[in-house]
């Protein structure tokens, strides 16, 4: 009913909530549709992607064919993200919008939702990084994440207790 209300804001946590209860074809062209009419091309063209592949799992070939079609439709409104790292010490960790971005979406251009985006990088004996991007629909970006600086003696933490020197040991 929210959907048909045009308040897709409240019904995409409803419909995420429904779909991981109870996974099915019509709430994810819901969810996917509502993502659509709220800006979040990246998000929609994921879930008419996903209903694709579950309404050819099911045979049912005439939904699978309307969420393809959609998707399709949406491709080139879609913004990527290519996040490049100049050099990686380790233990680095990479995030966009506070998520963990996994070592294989490294170098490679990852549709994401239009708007704002946080990239940051971090490791132990590092200063942190960070910068935010804004993408508009259709734009391809990509962040380049500089060889991270390391922090002074004095700056590093305290990564555990101090020696104890043991009486009569050599």
């Amino acid at each position: 009913r929210l959907r048909e209300q045009d308040r897709c804001d409240l019904a995409v946590p409803k419909l995420t909530a429904i779909q991981e209860l109870d996974p099915a074809v019509g709430t994810l062209l819901n969810l996917a549709d509502c993502h659509e009419l709220l800006g979040q091309s990246a998000s929609a063209w994921v879930r008419f992607r996903e209903a694709d592949a579950l309404a050819r799992r099911d045979g049912d070939e005439r939904r699978a064919d309307f969420a393809a079609q959609r998707a399709e439709a949406l491709s080139a409104t879609l913004c990527k993200v290519t996040i490049v790292l100049a050099g990686a010490p380790e233990g680095v960790t990479v995030t966009r919008d506070g998520e963990a971005v996994a070592a294989a979406e490294l170098g490679v251009a990852v549709p994401i939702d239009p708007g704002r985006v946080a990239i940051a990088a971090s490791a132990p004996g590092f200063e942190p990084w960070q910068q935010q991007i804004t993408l508009r629909p259709g734009e391809n970006v990509t962040a380049e994440v500089p060889a991270l600086t390391p922090l002074r003696p004095a700056e590093v933490a305290d990564t555990g207790p101090e020696p104890q020197l043991i009486a009569g040991a050599s």
